[in-house]
């Protein structure tokens, strides 16, 4: 293992950022509209194909590789890879753009949630 891998918990802060402000959004919005389970176990599928896990970012055509990179997923999958397995240093102006779309996420998660959850006794 590289000395590389302890830059693990820096890779994951913006998927954490970003899974917070969804996870707000999405269990406020989930009070109100009872079908987002479903709709989330279906995005998450489809969304697990287009994140490169079981196959390596090389593979996709260069055509497509802009489509990609606006995966958040893509950034952490090959960023997490290059550090623990290639001891390769991440892109830190990649990684500051996904801090703050996952801040942004974030923030607007939390205004919402504590918009909404004013009505959640009277939904449930």
């Amino acid at each position: 293992m590289h000395l590389t891998a302890l830059l693990l918990p820096v890779v994951l802060a913006p998927l954490l950022l970003l899974a917070l402000g969804m996870g707000w959004f999405l269990s406020s919005l989930g009070v109100y509209l009872r079908d987002v389970k479903e709709a989330v176990v279906l995005f998450l599928r489809i969304w697990f194909f287009l994140t490169p896990l079981v196959y390596p970012i090389t593979r996709v055509p260069d055509n497509l590789l802009w489509v990609m990179k606006l995966n958040p997923l893509v950034f952490v999958v090959e960023a997490s890879r290059n550090i623990l397995l290639w001891g390769k240093f991440f892109s830190w102006k990649e990684w500051a753009v996904w801090m703050l779309i996952g801040s942004i996420t974030t923030i607007l998660g939390y205004i919402w949630f504590d918009k909404t959850r004013k009505g959640f006794a009277d939904v449930l």
